[in-house]
């Protein structure tokens, strides 16, 4: 049955290509479903990847495919571990596609070409999502006529793509690309959720971040998936950052060397979670931040802030998760810690604080819920209050 098949596909593969006259026809979907099948691998898909594949079954049958009324594909979704080599340039006849995930993975495979352009002429494209795991570099197509994108991911390419154009889209994921963040990033003012992550990031991060002004979820990652150090440009975060009060999430690692945290962060009303790592920030922790009445995780590490712990943090009394580890923080921890009675977890270690744990912390009846508990690493004193060792979770502190 199965050399009956590849037959089927092979003839239905010839047939695809030409007329009588040796010219290339006008493809049906099934015959670009075909040439696709054919191109990425297919007679070593799974069962269940290839399921009514090069079939007489109606399209909305096959694997991961489907359509409209008509019978046009307007969904198609190729990911598998046994997916990998290119897309034919005849997928630009799928017109009706509203939505197209592929992932290549091409590791021991140099195909620069795996992506190809006519990619691009799929105007009805809603969400696209192009991720090639590859051996070599991968070119970009060019994605300025797919005006009707909502979601873009594009993973693995060697530079980001130019999204002048893309005014639609509110959700944008790019990883694994080189260099700096494109001009027109800062042109889509739908964006709600922007990811970004690379382990080569050139450049700053631009004033003009704060056009995305329906931002809610801001990710900007340079040290994703890579071990050891990376070289972190020598930027600062721009002022304007601090304007987006509609942020509701913001994680930035390794794209700063200095700068400091300014009380305008406490306007920022709508956070939940803000996670600065890396960024080179000095100063102060301002008292502002714990201002905010919705934020639950705050995480600002490997950085050099100074100074004590404001005691204003008691009044952050939605906080689940506090890490101010790896700084230069000084002074003792302040009472008013324990009025976090949410806090699951505590980071402060690796910084130079005095004195002793306060016995108020012994109020945070959730303490150690969470994944860390860490106070190690400082000049703090060895005797530990009783309501602390009274804590639910004790045996999972660290000191």
């Amino acid at each position: 049955m199965k050399k009956i098949a590849f037959l089927t596909v092979s003839l239905l593969f010839a047939i695809a290509f030409g007329s009588c006259n040796g010219e290339k026809k006008n493809l049906t979907d099934k015959e670009i479903l075909i040439l696709i099948f054919k191109s990425a691998n297919g007679e070593n898909w799974n069962d269940n990847l290839r399921k009514n594949w090069c079939s007489e079954q109606p399209l909305n049958e096959w694997a991961n495919v489907k359509t409209d009324e008509q019978g046009r594909v307007t969904e198609l979704y190729l990911i598998g571990d046994s997916i990998k080599g290119s897309l034919p340039a005849a997928i630009g006849g799928l017109t009706e596609l509203k939505k197209l995930t592929v992932v290549l993975k091409n590791y021991k495979m140099e195909t620069p070409d795996c992506i190809p352009a006519e990619i691009g002429e799929l105007t009805n494209l809603e969400e696209l999502t192009l991720v090639v795991n590859s051996k070599g570099s991968v070119n970009t197509p060019s994605l300025a006529k797919l005006t009707k994108l909502n979601q873009l991911d594009i993973s693995g390419f060697d530079d980001y793509p130019d999204l002048t154009g893309l005014t639609a889209l509110t959700n944008l994921e790019m990883n694994g690309i080189k260099g700096a963040l494109p001009p027109s990033l800062y042109t889509l003012t739908e964006l709600n959720r922007l990811f970004i992550r690379t382990d080569n990031y050139d450049g700053q991060l631009s004033p003009d971040i704060a056009n995305l002004k329906k931002l809610t979820f801001l990710l900007i990652d340079h040290t994703a998936g890579f071990i050891g150090k990376v070289n972190i440009p020598d930027a600062e975060l721009p002022a304007s950052l601090w304007t987006m009060t509609e942020l509701k999430r913001i994680f930035l690692r390794g794209i700063s060397t200095k700068g400091t945290l300014p009380k305008e962060m406490g306007n920022m009303k709508n956070l939940t979670n803000m996670s600065l790592i890396d960024l080179g920030l000095t100063g102060e922790i301002p008292a502002e931040v714990f201002s905010l009445p919705n934020l639950k995780e705050l995480s600002i590490y490997d950085c050099k802030l100074s100074g004590t712990i404001p005691a204003a943090v008691g009044n952050c009394t939605t906080l689940e998760t506090l890490w101010l580890h790896d700084n230069e923080l000084t002074g003792s921890i302040p009472r008013e810690i324990g009025k976090l009675v949410n806090l699951k977890s505590l980071k402060l270690d690796n910084n130079q604080l005095t004195g002793a744990i306060p016995a108020e912390l012994g109020q945070c009846k959730k303490l150690g819920e969470g994944v860390f508990v860490d106070f190690s690493k400082n000049k703090l004193s060895t005797d530990i209050p009783a309501s602390v060792k009274a804590l639910p979770k004790f045996e999972k502190f660290k000191f």
